[in-house]
């Protein structure tokens, strides 16, 4: 974790990487460049997953009434772990591939490690989906939120971060690879990047809202990125087409946010996910109880 977090925030310059990201942003200017300080969101980001996977650590030591937690609600399979790992590979490689400035192949280990980390995102949410209602009757709610805000929480941030930094590596492709203008360059990244951000929402607050109900993080990286770029471009006596589509995109990642929360308060409160659920530890103990005195 240690590595890639380093690389994004040019501290690791010798021997990894032999320049900081400022100065890519200057060398390869887009009107989607963001500015310079979006990217320490980066170490916030990393911090986060050396949380979820310290709670996958702590698992391994902690029972329940059934057993080890790990062992009786394998919420944290290790697959989820070995695709995790091969992403943070792919960081790696296009970090340092993006330092030496292979472009083209860098664009195709963003896009992996994009991938991959929107397959781990699956990953948690099916098993939290399977085992959720055991999980609940057994009186583990507090684990659900553990796993809801420490891990998916934090794999669709750098899910969505990864994204974002596709999109502007996209953009460096086009423009300083192929030929293509700038500002042609820009407006091709920011319309992918437009529907992205309209699929996820929908898949967020339509298709999988069951599963996706409490993901929050993806919005503020999102407003984050969005506003580095206005930051770094935006010009009020200049009336460039890309300025105007990002602050455009902007308002409408910021209404979206806002329809989001909303979304959640409302199901959150009339439409719970796992209802009413019978607790099975009083139950358990109800018949022990029976049991006993039918013995006797």
């Amino acid at each position: 974790m240690a590595v890639p977090g380093l690389g994004w925030a040019g501290l690791d310059r010798k021997p990894m990487c032999t320049k900081c990201i400022k100065f890519y942003l200057e060398k390869y200017k887009l009107d989607v460049t963001p500015a310079d300080w979006t990217f320490y969101q980066s170490a916030v980001i990393y911090f986060w997953q050396s949380l979820w996977l310290t709670y996958g650590v702590f698992n391994i030591c902690r029972r329940s009434d059934v057993g080890y937690i790990y062992v009786a609600y394998p919420v944290l399979p290790p697959i989820l772990y070995v695709v995790f790992a091969f992403s943070l590979a792919c960081n790696i490689s296009w970090l340092l591939i993006w330092d030496r400035e292979y472009m083209e192949v860098a664009l195709v280990f963003v896009n992996l490690m994009s991938c991959t980390l929107f397959i781990c995102l699956v990953v948690s949410l099916r098993r939290l989906h399977e085992f959720g209602y055991v999980m609940v009757s057994h009186g583990l709610t507090r684990e659900i939120w553990y796993i809801r805000i420490l891990v998916q929480n934090g794999l669709a941030m750098f899910a969505i971060w990864s994204t974002v930094a596709g999109m502007f590596n996209f953009g460096v492709v086009l423009t300083y690879r192929t030929g293509a203008k700038q500002e042609v360059a820009s407006t091709v990244s920011l319309s992918i990047f437009t529907l992205e951000i309209l699929a996820w929402w929908m898949f967020d607050n339509v298709v999988f809202e069951k599963h996706l109900r409490y993901m929050f993080t993806p919005y503020l990286v999102l407003i984050i990125s969005i506003a580095g770029i206005i930051s770094k471009n935006y010009q009020a006596n200049e009336h460039n087409r890309n300025t105007v589509y990002t602050v455009v995109l902007f308002g409408l990642v910021s209404v979206l946010t806002v329809v989001k929360v909303v979304l959640v308060v409302w199901r959150h409160k009339h439409q719970p996910i796992y209802g009413i659920v019978p607790d099975l530890r009083r139950a358990n103990a109800g018949y022990e109880v029976r049991g006993l005195l039918d013995a006797r």
